[in-house]
């Protein structure tokens, strides 16, 4: 035991030596940082010279240079949300940690420290390839793939045009909210793999081009995208529009719409695209219409084909059938899709109102050789009130209905009349025991009006005799043909 003032000298000894250790922490601190910095120095100085760039900090598409921007435009919270963007965010990060006791530490861990530094230089690819940004004729920066969804999350007001220099593989689904863009694929290959490819939100457009300035005539390729959800490549919120041209997109998946899923007034515009091998484990080999009010128009050299739903809509399903389907003035093929259950090309279903209204107008659309296990071979139509024109159908099969169509109208007491006008339903058949409209089936209660110039031959039934339209009539309920005038 230490008595009198032995005892309190002890303890100023103490108190004298822990304010010391307590100043040479910081001091630590700081030699650290300064090391870093000089180092960070000797980095940014070797990058220009291999990038042959004097000031890259003068430059904002360099994402160095950016970082202070959107430490300013956004906050901690928001910026987090960007993802595993770019090395930046690690950076951030790291600057954030608390300084590690050097003097203890000694030289394994300043080996340790320089190796963690290394690592978030390198940026966590998400993408791969290479893109350009143009923001005019005369300013295009090139960028590595990584830097896409930046480019457009952060970049798309300032720069709404994006170039592929080479195949581009995406592995985080891409946002564009409320503004324009357009990529341009120059002949090269967007593909991901778990991941869909964009989400077009609320009054945004989106325009992919398959060509560009050094591919202006080689179609560009959207790949193996999927959503355990709807939309594997596309998901489209209201007021959106999504405009593809010379395109091919394959190999998608989802739940509901192998390509895309469009919400309460969204749009959908196809030129020379093909929509091939998607798939839906539900509805919708390619197209989910899923609100009111939705469009899809495809010129005449867009096609879809064979593609595949697990239950109703090889190609497309319609949830709402308060929508416009319109082909090219010549026709627009669907071609050798398939659905397990109905519409083997397309499934219309009615408004989930009182009226089980349709009000649905399709146009223009060739239909060939789909099928259907269930009804409808090519179109299965359930709700009334629906206009089709300019349909043609030929090679379709169904199991049960309607060979080519299948009329099942609208359980309601009103619209229960669907109408088409210039109608060709050639070759179509039936493959089950006691099936019935190798060409055209309508259901009891159901009215059918023909009008124009209307073509309905050699459809056959399972025992391949000719059955063109059956209307279904069991004494009590019948189904009525209304005819027009007819060319």
């Amino acid at each position: 035991m230490l008595k009198g003032f032995g005892k309190w000298r002890f303890i100023s000894f103490l108190l004298s030596f822990a304010l010391l250790v307590e100043a040479a922490v910081p001091l630590g601190a700081v030699n650290a940082y300064a090391a870093q910095d000089k180092e960070a120095a000797e980095q940014t100085e070797t990058v220009q010279e291999l990038s042959g760039t004097e000031d890259t900090a003068a430059d904002p598409l360099y994402a160095s240079s950016g970082q202070d921007k959107i430490e300013e435009e956004l906050s901690e919270d928001e910026y987090d949300e960007r993802g595993p963007l770019s090395a930046f965010e690690d950076e951030d990060e790291e600057d954030d940690e608390e300084p590690a006791e050097e003097e203890e530490a000694g030289d394994e861990e300043g080996v340790k420290d320089e190796a963690l530094e290394a690592e978030a230089l390198e940026p966590e690819a998400k993408t791969t390839g290479t893109i350009l940004l143009k923001y005019s004729d005369t300013h295009i920066v090139e960028l590595p793939g990584q830097s896409l969804y930046f480019a457009i999350f952060h970049m798309g007001y300032a720069c709404p045009e994006f170039i592929l220099k080479d195949d581009l593989k995406v592995e985080q689904e891409l946002p564009v909210n409320g503004r324009k863009i357009t990529i341009h694929l120059n002949g090269h290959k967007l593909y991901g793999g778990s991941n869909r490819l964009i989400k077009v939100g609320s009054n945004a457009q989106v325009t992919i081009d398959g060509y560009g300035p050094d591919s202006p005539n080689k179609k560009g390729v959207i790949q193996e995208f999927y959503s355990k959800n709807n939309g594997g490549a596309f998901y489209l919120e209201k007021q959106s529009e999504l405009i593809l041209k010379n395109v091919d997109v394959e190999l998608c998946r989802a739940n509901n719409g192998g390509v895309v899923d469009m919400l309460k007034q969204s749009s959908l515009k196809l030129y020379n695209t093909g929509f091939t091998w998607n798939s839906a484990t539900k509805r919708a080999g390619a197209i989910y219409i899923d609100g009111p009010k939705c469009n899809v128009s495809m010129d005449s050299e867009s096609k879809l084909r064979w593609n595949s739903a697990g239950t109703h809509g090889g190609a497309i399903y319609v949830n709402d059938a308060r929508a416009g389907i319109y082909g090219g003035a010549s026709g627009t093929l669907i071609e050798r899709n398939t659905a397990q259950k109905d519409g083997g090309g397309i499934y219309v279903d009615g408004a989930n109102d009182a009226r089980n209204a349709g009000d649905a107008v399709i146009r223009n659309l060739t239909f060939k050789e789909n099928e259907a296990k269930g009804d409808g071979g090519a179109v299965y139509i359930n709700c009334g009130g629906c206009s089709f024109t300019g349909i043609k159908a030929t090679g379709n099969k169904a199991g049960n209905l309607g060979g080519a169509i299948c009329d099942i109208g609208s359980s309601k007491p009103l619209d229960r009349t669907n109408s088409f006008a210039d109608l060709e339903l050639t070759g179509n058949s039936l493959t089950k025991n006691k099936s019935y409209g190798g060409g055209l089936y309508a259901a009891a209660t159901q009215n059918v009006s023909l009008s124009g110039k209307v073509i309905v031959q050699n459809n056959k039934d399972n025992n391949n005799s000719t059955d063109n339209i059956y209307l279904w009539d069991d004494l009590t309920e019948h189904a009525f043909l209304i005819l027009g005038s007819i060319a």
